[in-house]
């Protein structure tokens, strides 16, 4: 009876993540035939290999717009849970005096951990370094700047923070009875979901982040904000091919953090809700 219950309890943290997969999967499964078979009225006379590398390139061309796609599919069904979670909880937040300020901090909190991972990863040369993540990059970089920020800047973030802070933290939280453990298993379990190991290092330590705000601030409104606001200048810096000088991009990336850690202590001190109830009924 006690497996069983932890089962159970280890399947509702898990399978709002299966859910986007299986969107994914549900896009592929639609979009790979139909473009297979157009490949084919169009080059009847090509090989099957030759079919599969056109086929594989075309993936790769529009993995940001298919992504999108999925998570826009997987969101109706998110929300759905996620609601049914609000309404059969006992969560009380009692209002934020400092909630405009809040936001401001979450925006500022957001654009400097972006720039300061942004910069690091730049100086320590990871893309010339590690093939997959360059390879990784180059895919998510390739479609249009309008594709970028309606797909990674605006609806990836919202299905994503809605699925691992959301279902996933608060679910993690009411089985361990503890805000800490959630926040870094969230965390973590954020960083592997990203699969390269540059990115799933670097999401590790922005979704660390991300949940700490979403425990402090008691609102999904703000690891929603923050996520937009840290993927946006990715895409704007390798848009517009921004570089700068070593020793400005070091001494821009350590203010960067200082700010970062700042924010996180004003979290701590002043910017947490009165009252926190986060026990969800148990059936």
């Amino acid at each position: 009876m006690y497996i069983q219950q932890q089962l159970i309890k280890i399947w509702r943290c898990l399978y709002p993540v299966l859910i986007y997969i299986l969107a994914q999967q549900l896009v592929l499964s639609l979009i790979v035939p139909l473009y297979f078979r157009y490949t084919i009225a169009e080059s009847s006379d090509a090989s099957l290999s030759a079919l599969q590398m056109t086929v594989q390139n075309y993936l790769n061309t529009h993995t940001v717009a298919l992504t999108t796609l999925s998570a826009v599919i997987a969101l109706p069904l998110l929300l759905t849970f996620y609601l049914s979670d609000r309404k059969k909880s006992r969560i009380i937040v009692l209002k934020n005096k400092h909630l405009s300020w809040q936001y401001i901090f979450v925006i500022l909190a957001a654009v400097c951990s972006s720039i300061t991972l942004s910069f690091i990863t730049t100086l320590l040369s990871l893309s010339d370094k590690i093939e997959s993540y360059r390879h990784v990059n180059d895919i998510l970089f390739n479609e249009p700047l309008v594709i970028q920020l309606i797909g990674t800047g605006l609806i990836v973030p919202v299905t994503e923070e809605l699925i691992f802070r959301g279902l996933i933290q608060n679910r993690i939280r009411t089985c361990t009875g503890s805000g800490f453990k959630a926040i870094i298993l969230t965390g973590i379990f954020f960083g592997i979901f990203h699969e390269n190991i540059v990115q799933a290092t670097a999401a590790a330590a922005a979704g660390i982040l991300i949940s700490y705000i979403y425990e402090k601030s008691g609102s999904l409104f703000a690891p929603v904000i923050f996520h937009i606001c840290f993927n946006l200048p990715g895409i704007l810096m390798q848009y517009m091919n921004f570089t700068l000088n070593t020793d400005v991009m070091m001494i821009t990336a350590a203010a960067c953090l200082a700010i970062t850690l700042f924010i996180v202590y004003l979290f701590q001190r002043r910017f947490t809700p009165d009252r926190i109830m986060s026990n969800f009924a148990k059936r």
